[in-house]
């Protein structure tokens, strides 16, 4: 059956429920973490003018209990502002937990033309971010106390970031993308 409850997702071109994830200790804490394309409710001006819903990655975790999602929390979102209304093509979306109980999360170009946002450490587009398990941002990331920039980007410059594993052999995460054709 399916779990009742889980977050409003907008299922659209590329986006989905993108990824679903149980912690390294589920065993003991019951955590799944989802990340999931959020349609913005609050964006209903600018959706109905476009004709198109505004969306962007949230990343939330919670418990199933009787086939029931409780205990939500957000890990990750974003403001509004950077809800967009493009198609969502190479959202990325995916989800990796490192052997330090890291959460490694993508998020692609979103569709858009203006590739500026990839490089942008102001943006969310492009990169992939890196959080505790509890969403806080580890104190060793790259872009800590970087004025302007986000604390959770872990790394920049990606198009379309759609697969994500980490090796715990060897201690590297590694992304796999889409590029673009012709």
């Amino acid at each position: 059956e399916p779990v009742a409850g889980i977050p409003d997702v907008m299922a659209r071109d590329e986006s989905a429920l993108m990824s679903v994830v149980a912690h390294p200790d589920y065993a003991s804490n019951g955590w799944i973490y989802l990340s999931y394309t959020d349609r913005c409710s609050d964006c209903n001006d600018v959706s109905k003018r476009s004709k198109r819903p505004a969306s962007m990655l949230s990343v939330v975790r919670g418990r199933i209990k009787n086939g029931e999602w409780m205990d939500q929390q957000p890990i990750w979102n974003t403001s509004l502002d950077n809800y967009t209304l493009s198609p969502d093509l190479a959202a990325g979306g995916r989800l990796a937990f490192d052997n330090k109980g890291h959460l490694f999360f993508s998020i692609g170009l979103k569709g858009t033309s203006e590739f500026a946002g990839i490089q942008d450490l102001t943006l969310p587009y492009g990169k992939i971010h890196r959080v505790n398990d509890d969403g806080s941002i580890p104190k060793d990331n790259p872009f800590v106390g970087v004025e302007g920039a986000l604390s959770s980007i872990w790394s920049y410059g990606h198009r379309s970031p759609q697969g994500l594993e980490f090796d715990s052999k060897t201690g590297q995460l590694w992304s796999t993308e889409m590029g673009q054709r012709g």
